[in-house]
């Protein structure tokens, strides 16, 4: 589908009835009309400072309006030759939203060209990585990108953590989860954890994660019925039905 269409916006009358018939001479004039506007206005988006223009690009993101916000983009990288970091990283997003990951990679790689030391940057790249099914390669990245960061990231950790998770490595999982939890105490850190520790068959340890994660999360329905299930599977019925 041809992207400046869907820019444009649709024929329909006042009513919200789209018409079926032939478009008049007038509609096709005016239809004209606001695709010539629209391309002035993106035009005119070029004349912005870059800061201005990288802030348009945000905007566009956050109010998912992908297919203007995309359009915008690569004019932007045609503009510059391919060398906006913002727009370089905000396209991935989109690309990575659209299940086109090895694309989304790309574009987080020109990213990390342009800034190699942005510790946001490898992430992404890590990211997608471990969605290509590269867990090695991700984890490596994830390294990479703990050395440059200024203080400790749990969320390094925890995505190194479920890296080694999906290479059957459950320990080194495990210890990273665990520096992930001294940093920042998530519910989802404590729930994979917890997971862990059930597919060892550790379930003392499990419950033990359950517990603490609930004194943090109690209104957690979540953290409650993975507990609850443990406890079942325990033969413990009593503990299974009521408030830890």
């Amino acid at each position: 589908m041809d992207q400046d269409q869907e820019l444009l916006p649709g024929a329909s009358s006042s009513g919200g009835e789209v018409s079926n018939g032939p478009a008049t001479a007038s509609e096709n004039s005016l239809t004209k009309i606001k695709a010539i506007g629209k391309s002035v206005a993106l035009r005119n988006v070029y004349l912005a400072p870059l800061e201005t223009r990288n802030w348009l690009f945000h905007t566009k993101y956050c109010r998912q309006e992908f297919e203007e916000c995309k359009l915008l983009i690569e004019q932007e990288l045609d503009l510059t030759e391919g060398n906006n970091e913002c727009a370089n990283y905000i396209y991935g997003l989109i690309m990575r939203k659209e299940g086109k990951i090895e694309i989304s990679l790309r574009y987080f790689e020109k990213c990390n060209e342009l800034n190699p030391t942005k510790v946001e940057n490898l992430k992404q790249i890590a990211r997608s990585l471990f969605l290509l099914g590269k867990q090695q390669l991700a984890v490596e990245t994830y390294l990479k990108a703990e050395r440059f960061s200024f203080e400790p990231d749990s969320s390094i950790y925890y995505n190194i953590a479920l890296c080694y998770s999906k290479l059957g490595q459950e320990q080194k999982a495990i210890d990273y989860l665990t520096k992930a939890l001294r940093i920042s105490q998530r519910e989802e850190y404590f729930s994979e954890l917890a997971s862990l520790y059930t597919n060892q068959n550790n379930i003392k340890e499990a419950i033990s994660v359950y517990k603490a994660a609930l004194r943090q999360f109690s209104s957690s329905s979540d953290l409650a019925a993975e507990l609850g299930l443990l406890y079942l599977g325990e033969g413990q019925n009593e503990k299974a039905f009521n408030k830890p």
